[in-house]
């Protein structure tokens, strides 16, 4: 059945195909700060930040010590269990990669057509076709420039692997393709 869809997809119209994406745990530290959803980091944070105020005003301003301390722990833990989970979150990534590939790490091709892009795990032969409709984010890390579908999935690709000509010839098709994307510098 891969075969099927590897022939299928190769007989669309190529665009852009780019190779050697490698993703290993050193990628997936790198972009860690995006393997929790926006959403749920925003939402966490707003959580996190009325505890600790709600719990700082009813210890200070009305003497309810318990419940304004029990507040303020509940905020921290909330914020420390934010930090904790991006790490948690890479952990998974790498067991789950080497569960499936026996290795360290996952190459994948990426292959940009007209209607989707088509990506390729060469140890595993998982295709998968992705709607452009699909992606709605981008941002570059010091490595790696990384999209973002509306299930919050990521497709990491690696700018070693790509020439300058290469990187710009991509992202001139995702603007293209996907002209609701939205752009999120990295800090």
């Amino acid at each position: 059945m891969a075969n099927d869809v590897t022939k299928q997809s190769e007989t669309r119209a190529e665009e852009f195909r780019t190779t050697n994406h490698i993703l290993d745990e050193a990628t997936f530290y790198e972009v860690k700060k995006y393997l929790y959803p926006i959403f749920k980091q925003r939402l966490l944070m707003i959580i996190t930040i009325i505890a600790m105020i709600v719990g700082v005003i009813l210890f200070v301003g009305f003497s309810k010590y318990i419940v304004g301390i029990l507040l303020i722990v509940f905020g921290l833990l909330l914020f420390l269990d934010a930090m904790v989970a991006r790490g948690r979150a890479v952990r998974k990534s790498i067991k789950q990669i080497r569960q499936i590939t026996g290795k360290d790490f996952c190459t994948y091709i990426y292959t940009f057509t007209e209607k989707d892009l088509f990506v390729r795990c060469v140890e595993t032969n998982m295709n998968e076709h992705i709607p452009y409709t699909n992606l709605v984010r981008r941002t570059e890390t010091k490595n790696a420039i990384v999209l973002f579908t509306k299930e919050s999935r990521m497709i990491i690709f690696r700018k070693n692997a790509l020439s300058e000509k290469e990187k710009n010839q991509m992202i001139q098709i995702v603007d293209e393709r996907c002209p609701e994307m939205t752009f999120v510098p990295h800090n």
